[in-house]
């Protein structure tokens, strides 16, 4: 395997890595977002939209974070 393989293969989990760590910043930007607007006037559908988004969002991006964690811990 040639250095610029090598190079490929590094930047090649880099990006991938970097893209579920910017997913899961975002998802936080936005589930705070959500929630300010949901206590500036706190109604119960707006608590419960809230946090069903929470859900939902992080469940997914959890386990895309968590392979992509694998992947790294393997190369």
């Amino acid at each position: 395997m040639t250095d610029a393989e090598v190079l490929l293969k590094f930047l090649a989990a880099g990006i991938r890595v970097l893209s579920a760590r910017a997913l899961l910043v975002l998802t936080l930007i936005l589930t705070f977002i959500l929630f300010c607007w949901a206590m500036y006037w706190p109604e119960y559908t707006r608590i419960a939209i809230a946090t069903i988004f929470a859900i939902f969002v992080f469940i997914p991006v959890r386990q895309l974070d968590a392979k992509k964690d694998e992947r790294k811990k393997e190369d």
